[in-house]
């Protein structure tokens, strides 16, 4: 999990976070200064990562950070014959300039070596495909509908009941920065780390079982090759679940803009 501040510098003290009702003292899980939530996958810690911006947004900078910390903490594995992939939306971060050098091998820093001769013999640290790029909540698994509310539900729950606690102890009723990480923290440990929520997820997003689900989605399939569209009303014909049209227009298409000259398309 990434957590993001609003401001123009990170503070220790928001990353460790302050439960000022934990019984016990010290840090970690449950302590007074708990800190983001953090996860074991494959036996490899992933702890949260933390950053800072004007916006409270993503940015490219962020992102390869998170990607290099990735690195760093070997969470991360490649070899000669495998690379790393990573799956990304659409948001302007994948295509800025510091995420596209640092996946593609390229030092920004290495002044002695110009970006052509480096893009000519860098080794690519992950391979970046799009997923659906604006219909995030048909493939991610935190942005799918069910459990993006789940979430969101209990994101809020925590709150009130941090400021209900507040009030009646007389401090002031407001969620302070030091305070983010706890209630963030408790929100994803009874949604995004509940199994069978993730299990859902994961199954109505098409990743397990591999059902390419997204195309089930009217918007999403009248954008794919006819050939496409053809062999998924043949698939949703044989589960009684014929291919309906929609008029919706729930996905925006990006602005018109030649990526080309901006941000990574400065490398092109």
């Amino acid at each position: 999990m990434v957590i993001i501040f609003k401001g123009k510098e990170l503070k220790l003290s928001w990353c460790f976070g302050l439960d000022v009702f934990a019984e016990e003292e010290g840090f970690g899980p449950g302590k007074r200064y708990p800190g983001g939530p953090t996860i074991t996958v494959g036996g490899k810690e992933v702890p949260c990562f933390y950053a800072a911006s004007k916006k409270a947004s993503m940015t490219s900078a962020i992102l390869k950070s998170v990607f290099e910390e990735m690195d760093i903490r070997g969470i991360t594995t490649r070899t000669d014959e495998i690379t790393p992939l990573a799956i990304v939306d659409g948001h302007i971060s994948r295509l800025g300039f510091d995420f596209v050098a640092y996946v593609n091998g390229i030092d920004l820093e290495n002044k002695a070596v110009s970006l052509v001769e480096q893009m000519a013999i860098a080794r690519k640290r992950f391979e970046i495909c799009f997923g659906v790029p604006y219909g995030t909540s048909e493939w991610q698994i935190h942005d799918n509908k069910a459990m993006n509310g789940q979430f969101k539900g209990q994101l809020y729950n925590e709150k009130s009941e941090l400021v209900t606690k507040k009030r009646a102890a007389g401090l002031d009723g407001e969620v302070d920065k030091l305070e983010i990480v706890v209630v963030v923290g408790k929100a994803s440990q009874k949604s995004f780390a509940v199994k069978g929520y993730a299990q859902s997820a994961a199954s109505a997003c098409g990743w397990y079982p591999p059902t390419m689900a997204p195309l089930d989605c009217p918007e999403i399939l009248q954008t794919a090759p006819e050939h496409v569209r053809q062999e998924r009303a043949e698939i949703l014909s044989q589960r009684n679940t014929p291919l309906s049209g929609s008029t919706s227009n729930s996905l925006t298409q990006p602005s018109e803009r030649n990526i080309f000259e901006q941000g990574s398309g400065l490398m092109a």
